[in-house]
């Protein structure tokens, strides 16, 4: 048995290389393959002349790993931008913030100075000052009478009456004859 070193020369003479040949030949009835004729560019006008140049149709292939390279970096570049975007938006929105603070706390101490001058506008002092302008007087300690409510409550009459005559219908009809006559 012989085995191949890798350094061994074939004998094609063995083998028949027009049958081969035909056997991935297309057939008769096959259209032959075509190839495509090359581009041309427009016409460039200069001066009169008329000039073809012809081109090659064949484009270079793009390396897919360049393809996802570029792809990579767009995304990249695009959520950079976003990112920016966003802290741009998010540092307005903070001077805003920063700004409303300051205009709260300067509300703050303008009520606090408000509510400082209407208590002093009702102390005690600028009320006896008031009425003092407008012609009143403290009173007097025997100007003062004192009510005494240890006994209960009691109800008074006008005319010396007393509760139980003053309640009545009667009563209150006949008082207003009185007063008309």
């Amino acid at each position: 048995m012989a085995y191949n070193m890798g350094s061994e020369a074939f004998d094609y003479s063995k083998y028949d290389l027009d049958e081969a040949l035909n056997y991935f030949a297309p057939s008769a009835a096959a259209e032959p393959v075509r190839k495509p004729a090359p581009k041309k560019e427009p016409v460039v006008k200069t001066s009169g002349l008329n000039i073809e140049v012809e081109r090659s149709a064949k484009t270079v292939a793009v390396n897919t790993y360049v393809k996802q390279g570029v792809a990579f970096f767009a995304v990249a570049i695009l959520c950079a931008v976003v990112l920016l975007f966003m802290r741009t938006q998010c540092n307005d929105l903070d001077r805003q913030i920063a700004d409303l603070n300051v205009k709260i706390a300067n509300e703050k101490s303008e009520t606090i100075r408000l509510n400082s001058e209407l208590n002093a506008m009702l102390s005690s002092e600028e009320i006896e000052k008031y009425a003092e302008e407008n012609g009143m007087i403290k009173a007097e300690s025997y100007q003062v009478s004192y009510i005494d409510l240890s006994e209960g409550d009691t109800v008074v009459v006008s005319g010396g009456k007393d509760v139980s005559q003053a309640g009545g219908f009667m009563q209150k009809i006949a008082d207003f004859f009185a007063y008309i006559f």
